[in-house]
């Protein structure tokens, strides 16, 4: 009875390995909450649906994309990967540069300061916030008159008996 009670708790404190000849305990694991599993995607993942469906075809995965126009363009003008990012961090550090009570106003998120700038109905608001600069207005400039310029044409030089390379 000793003997059993100090090999209890000699399992208790030491792990216990197995061997070939060791009894084997099941375990298994039960999920009391429902699965979050997308059931609707199983005939698209089910290799015997996917077989069928290329024995029918003669296509092997979605029929519409095999068939798909390529896209096809110009672009030359689309900076790397590398400078783009360069473009993203600058872009932060210059935010970052703007004092800490116009980056609140924005939520410390240069996203928003740029959406607030690109909406027109903003145009006063980001003057009177230094952002932008107003626009001069066309009031005090005063009016544009055009100058009447003709220029004679080779039949009406020809009428005034000037040559075609004199001038007035």
């Amino acid at each position: 009875m000793m003997f059993n009670t100090v090999f209890n708790a000699y399992k208790k404190v030491f792990i216990m390995f197995r061997s070939r000849s060791s009894v084997r305990t099941r375990s298994s694991v039960r999920f009391s909450k429902p699965s979050m599993t997308e059931q609707h995607h199983l005939n698209d993942v089910n290799i015997n649906s996917i077989i069928s469906r290329y024995n029918r075809t003669g296509v092997l995965g979605d029929p519409f994309r095999a068939y798909a126009p390529g896209v096809f363009g110009d672009f030359s003008e689309v900076k790397d990967f590398h400078g783009l990012n360069n473009e993203i961090c600058e872009a932060k550090e210059k935010f970052m540069d703007l004092p800490s009570a116009l980056r609140k106003r924005f939520n410390n998120d240069p996203l928003e300061l740029i959406d607030f700038l690109q909406d027109s109905r903003n145009d006063e608001e980001a003057v009177k916030l230094g952002l932008k600069v107003s626009k001069p207005s066309v009031e005090g400039v005063g009016t544009v008159t055009l100058l009447d310029v003709t220029v004679p044409t080779d039949t009406e030089r020809a009428e005034k008996g000037l040559s075609s390379g004199s001038s007035e």
